[in-house]
């Protein structure tokens, strides 16, 4: 099937209505177009409240690593101080290795607002990206389809890479509540 065809299904499942959302109960579109790059942790979660969950892996490793523990960090979380917990316990770990300490160093993480549907062949999905352990470094939202081969259709993309994405349309149907 080519990439035309690809689309036009998909777009043929997302008119169908084979889309279900599990949006954290902050989350509306002009929410997610005041989040700003830029942001703290708290100003984030003062817009769009708390979210589903805390995503950040820790997984890289030297070669040379004797140790390799996965520091793994996909929890779910329900206040602003469980997030800061889970946040200071990962950042005040000691890494194994050099690699291991690159991405400490980076303190990237990511707030999920969303969570998939099961039994539903496509979600919307809002991610807020944090870098330096702190701020806002991209929002993304998108419809995400549980069936293989399916690319993800974005919504609305805010980075430091310009042009913003934003398809007003879609942002207003899949992510109202």
């Amino acid at each position: 099937m080519g990439i035309w065809q690809k689309g036009a299904l998909w777009l043929a499942v997302l008119a169908a209505g084979c889309v279900q959302r599990d949006l954290a109960p902050g989350v509306s579109p002009s929410a997610i177009k005041s989040v700003r790059l830029g942001m703290n942790l708290d100003e984030v979660i003062n817009t769009l409240g708390v979210p589903h969950s805390l995503l950040q892996l820790h997984g890289g490793h030297s070669g040379t690593c004797r140790t390799r523990t996965d520091r793994s960090m996909d929890q779910v979380v329900t206040s602003r101080a469980q997030i800061r917990a889970l946040l200071d316990r990962t950042y005040s770990a000691t890494p194994c290795c050099a690699a291991q300490q690159r991405e400490l160093d980076e303190g990237r993480f990511t707030l999920v607002y969303s969570r998939m549907v099961l039994g539903i062949c496509a979600s919307p999905m809002l991610y807020v990206h944090f870098k330096d352990g702190a701020y806002v470094e991209a929002v993304g939202a998108c419809i995400t389809s549980i069936i293989p081969d399916r690319d993800e259709v974005g919504v609305y993309l805010l980075n430091e890479v310009p042009p913003l994405l934003c398809k007003e349309e879609l942002l207003q149907k899949y992510f109202s509540q």
